[in-house]
């Protein structure tokens, strides 16, 4: 494709800090936190609120509505079963792990940020599973979306 074509292509995953790193440096199509043009820069933030390595870039949240506060979020999740003393000694760990500060650091870097603690819970993390299970398949309702598609 040659330089001022049209055509869109959907971006290769690229890692946030290598994003920013690109967007910075070249005109390539390139996202993960934000969407970017050739030569235009980054457009808008997935996330809630700008993002410090991108003070200039709005978020969709703001510019759209709160409609599009998509949260990412990842979890560790035990067979069903699982006694509670294995939950918590996993859950030790895992914020033993997330509050390292090296890991803060390198997250902090990247643009990730890390939950506050009273969200990193297993019943935290078992409520935020239940109300996303809720909001997408009320788009996927709204929207009438099948498998078959």
């Amino acid at each position: 494709m040659g330089k001022g074509s049209e055509e869109r292509l959907e971006p290769p995953y690229v890692p946030c800090k290598a994003a920013l790193d690109k967007a910075k440096s070249t005109d390539r199509i390139i996202a993960l936190n934000a969407r970017f043009a050739p030569k235009a820069g980054p457009r808008f933030v997935t996330s809630k609120t700008k993002l410090e390595q991108l003070p200039n870039v709005e978020s969709f949240v703001k510019v759209l509505g709160p409609k599009l506060d998509i949260l990412y979020w990842q979890a560790m999740y035990a067979p069903a079963g699982t006694p509670e003393a294995v939950i918590k000694t996993l859950n030790a760990a895992m914020q033993e792990a997330v509050s390292d500060p090296t890991i803060v650091k390198t997250w902090d870097a990247d643009g990730f940020f890390i939950y506050p603690k009273e969200m990193r819970t297993p019943a935290a993390a078992n409520a935020l599973l239940k109300s996303e299970i809720v909001r997408w398949g009320q788009v996927i309702r709204d929207n009438n979306i099948h498998v078959d598609q």
